[in-house]
């Protein structure tokens, strides 16, 4: 969006839901002996000894019901997800952990090694393997001597002191693994209890881990620690992952003041995550938006006149505790200042808001009071942030509550949609109930009351009178600019 010399950012709240984590409990192995018994009626059980070598490491339980039958493939995953839980929430670089021999060497190793030190030093913890499933669509190979799958590998985490609720990614691994041995059998040996006839054939099999994982990549969004080009750096409790440098000073610097004028108008607060790609393409895959590379090639495309996102998963009844802020890279270049505050204050009122609310409100409820902390924090005349509803056929009229669906970037008003929001809650806050009846109308409508009943028991107030009242607004601002015009509220 722009509005006298600021883009200003849009935001929409989405993400996958996730569920609870695994318990941890397993070992990585490097060799076991595998008995498996025959008996005369056909049926067949297999028990295995405990791991004759190969160090402790921290570990997870294996899912149950494994994708191919509890060996191979998924069995190596499960240790490779074992060791790197260890590393993640211990000391020890990655560069020194026994998991990388189950990764090929050279690129995949290296690749692992980069990400798994971003992960500790980014703060994740409580990571946990959810499941492991083959890939439908990846074709396995047989040589010789060897024979290759690919297993998508499920995981919970969270960012230690920040998030309050879980978040998923996935990998695709791709594992080769020796032929299997041919086993040699032993007939009409029968042990105490067998019946006469068993034949038990024993095999000395390669560890659960035999094998290596030759290759290593997300299967659906990346995660932060996956991006190339930026570090991250913890600020006030929250993290905040850019490039190097300057970049990373700015923004860093930006977040507590934000969240501070967040909390001086919510009376709550929570840490965030904030992240700011090198690339407008990582963004957008951040967000599961596709490959878009930048903004300006998105001639209405998932991030047009966006400047950042709020994402993460959100469940009915319970507050959103995992969000991320997603800071389009091309777009926070052009801002001045002032608009960066704007942006990132927007935003951080939604992470703050979903964090303590339980149910969903009209968009442009939500919309509409992040616009209004935000142009309050930066003290811009009123007519800044309603600019693009003043503009048009309708001649910069209110007629309605704007509706969800003119929130659809498809649309091609988005701005409007923004800045007519805007005029209503600040249409609403001039009300005899002020600022804080906007807060309890806010709270009362994500706690599940009815919006219209809580309009007239918060603000005293109908959506009509509303409607009334923010159109009166604009039409007071229709005129030319006046740089003594009344700061935001």
């Amino acid at each position: 969006m722009v509005g006298a010399g600021l883009v200003l950012g849009s935001a929409a709240c989405e993400g996958p839901t996730v569920g609870a984590p695994a318990a941890p409990g397993a070992a990585v192995a490097s060799s076991t002996t595998v008995t498996t018994v025959t008996t005369g009626t056909g049926t067949t059980a297999a028990t295995s000894g405990p791991p004759t070598s190969g160090p402790p490491t921290a570990s997870l339980t294996p899912v149950p019901d494994p994708a191919d039958g509890g060996d191979g493939a998924s069995d190596l995953v499960r240790d490779l997800a074992a060791g790197v839980q260890a590393t993640v929430v211990g000391t020890v670089p990655a560069a020194t952990a026994p998991w990388l021999a189950l990764l090929q060497p050279g690129a995949v190793r290296r690749r692992a090694e980069v990400v798994v030190d971003r992960m500790r030093s980014m703060g994740v913890g409580d990571l946990s393997l959810r499941s492991v499933v083959p890939v439908p669509t990846a074709a396995g190979t047989t040589g010789v001597d060897h024979d290759t799958s690919t297993v998508r590998a499920s995981f919970t985490y969270r960012f230690t002191g920040i998030d309050v609720a879980d978040r998923t990614f996935t990998l695709d691994l791709t594992v080769r693994r020796p032929a299997t041995p041919s086993p040699s059998a032993t007939t009409g040996v029968s042990g105490p209890g067998q019946a006469p006839g068993t034949t038990v054939t024993t095999v000395t099999a390669h560890a659960r881990s035999s094998g290596e994982v030759v290759g290593w990549s997300p299967s659906d969004r990346p995660q932060p620690w996956d991006l190339d080009g930026v570090v991250a750096t913890r600020t006030g409790g929250s993290l905040v992952v850019a490039p190097a440098g300057p970049t990373l000073t700015d923004l860093a610097g930006r977040v507590a003041p934000a969240l501070g004028a967040v909390s001086s108008v919510w009376r709550d607060s929570a840490p965030a995550v904030v992240v700011l790609p090198a690339r407008d393409g990582d963004a957008a895959r951040l967000l599961g938006r596709g490959g878009l590379e930048t903004s300006a090639d998105a001639q209405g495309g998932p991030l047009r006149d966006v400047a950042a996102v709020t994402d993460g998963p959100s469940n009915p009844g319970v507050g959103a505790g995992a969000d991320r802020v997603v800071v389009v890279p091309s777009v926070w270049a052009g801002l001045t200042s002032a608009g960066r505050d704007v942006v990132l204050t927007h935003e951080l009122t939604h992470v703050v808001v979903r964090r303590t609310t339980t149910a969903s409100v009209p968009l442009w409820l939500s919309e509409g009071f992040a616009e209004l902390v935000a142009y309050r924090r930066a003290g811009l005349p009123d007519r800044v942030g309603v600019t693009p509803a003043l503009t048009g056929d309708d001649g910069g009229r209110v007629t309605a509550l704007p509706a969800d669906r003119d929130f659809d970037p498809s649309s091609g008003d988005l701005p409007k949609a923004y800045a007519r929001s805007l005029a209503v809650v600040r249409a609403a806050a001039a009300g005899p109930r002020g600022l804080d009846g906007v807060v309890r109308l806010y709270r009362a409508v994500a706690g599940g009351h009815d919006l219209d009943a809580a309009l007239v028991s918060e603000l005293s107030t109908t959506p009509e009178q509303l409607v009334t009242d923010a159109d009166a607004r604009l039409r007071a601002l229709a005129g030319p600019a006046d740089p003594a015009s009344t700061p935001s509220r």
